[in-house]
Protein backbone atom coordinates (compact mmCIF):
# COMPACT_ATOMS: atom_id res chain seq x y z
CA UNK A 1 0.00 0.00 0.00
CA UNK A 2 1.24 3.51 -0.99
CA UNK A 3 1.11 6.25 1.10
CA UNK A 4 -1.38 7.97 -1.10
CA UNK A 5 -3.57 5.00 -0.90
CA UNK A 6 -2.86 4.93 2.87
CA UNK A 7 -3.88 8.73 3.08
CA UNK A 8 -7.17 7.88 1.06
CA UNK A 9 -8.31 5.13 3.57
CA UNK A 10 -8.01 7.00 6.22
CA UNK A 11 -9.46 10.04 4.79
CA UNK A 12 -12.50 7.68 3.77
CA UNK A 13 -12.88 5.92 7.11
CA UNK A 14 -12.65 9.19 8.90
CA UNK A 15 -16.12 10.56 6.89
CA UNK A 16 -17.72 7.28 7.59
CA UNK A 17 -17.58 7.28 10.86
CA UNK A 18 -18.47 10.83 11.07
CA UNK A 19 -21.49 10.16 9.26
CA UNK A 20 -22.13 7.65 11.72
CA UNK A 21 -21.56 9.52 14.51
CA UNK A 22 -23.90 11.69 13.32
CA UNK A 23 -26.49 9.84 12.71
CA UNK A 24 -26.11 8.10 16.09
CA UNK A 25 -26.37 11.71 17.63
CA UNK A 26 -29.57 12.56 15.34
CA UNK A 27 -31.32 9.78 16.21
CA UNK A 28 -30.79 10.42 20.26
CA UNK A 29 -32.06 13.58 19.92
CA UNK A 30 -34.90 12.84 17.46
CA UNK A 31 -35.93 9.31 19.02
CA UNK A 32 -35.32 9.58 22.35
CA UNK A 33 -38.46 8.42 23.90
CA UNK A 34 -38.47 5.17 21.45
CA UNK A 35 -34.62 4.55 22.41
CA UNK A 36 -35.44 5.14 26.19
CA UNK A 37 -38.17 2.82 26.19
CA UNK A 38 -35.69 -0.35 24.46
CA UNK A 39 -33.01 0.78 27.08
CA UNK A 40 -35.25 0.17 29.50
CA UNK A 41 -37.00 -2.31 29.22
CA UNK A 42 -33.89 -4.15 28.58
CA UNK A 43 -31.61 -2.77 31.18
CA UNK A 44 -34.02 -1.28 33.68
CA UNK A 45 -32.15 2.19 33.70
CA UNK A 46 -33.09 5.39 34.64
CA UNK A 47 -33.42 8.52 32.31
CA UNK A 48 -29.86 10.40 33.86
CA UNK A 49 -28.07 6.71 33.56
CA UNK A 50 -29.37 6.74 29.96
CA UNK A 51 -28.16 9.98 29.18
CA UNK A 52 -24.75 9.56 30.91
CA UNK A 53 -24.16 5.97 29.08
CA UNK A 54 -25.18 8.08 25.41
CA UNK A 55 -23.09 11.21 26.28
CA UNK A 56 -20.32 8.93 27.14
CA UNK A 57 -20.58 6.92 24.54
CA UNK A 58 -20.78 9.61 21.63
CA UNK A 59 -17.44 11.13 23.36
CA UNK A 60 -15.78 7.70 23.66
CA UNK A 61 -16.16 7.46 19.58
CA UNK A 62 -15.46 10.56 18.69
CA UNK A 63 -12.22 10.49 20.70
CA UNK A 64 -11.73 7.32 18.82
CA UNK A 65 -12.52 8.75 15.51
CA UNK A 66 -10.08 11.88 16.03
CA UNK A 67 -7.13 9.56 17.91
CA UNK A 68 -7.04 6.41 15.31
CA UNK A 69 -8.86 7.94 11.87
CA UNK A 70 -7.47 11.30 11.86
CA UNK A 71 -4.36 12.10 13.35
CA UNK A 72 -3.07 9.48 11.09
CA UNK A 73 -4.71 11.20 8.21
CA UNK A 74 -3.18 14.95 8.72
CA UNK A 75 0.15 12.85 9.57
CA UNK A 76 0.33 11.50 6.29
CA UNK A 77 -1.19 14.67 4.51
CA UNK A 78 1.67 16.54 5.93
CA UNK A 79 3.92 14.38 5.14
CA UNK A 80 3.33 14.28 1.47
Amino acid sequence: MTMDELRHFFGLCALLNYAVLILWFLLCIVSRPLLMGVCRRFFRISEETYDNVTFYGITFYKLAIILFMLMPYLALRIMK
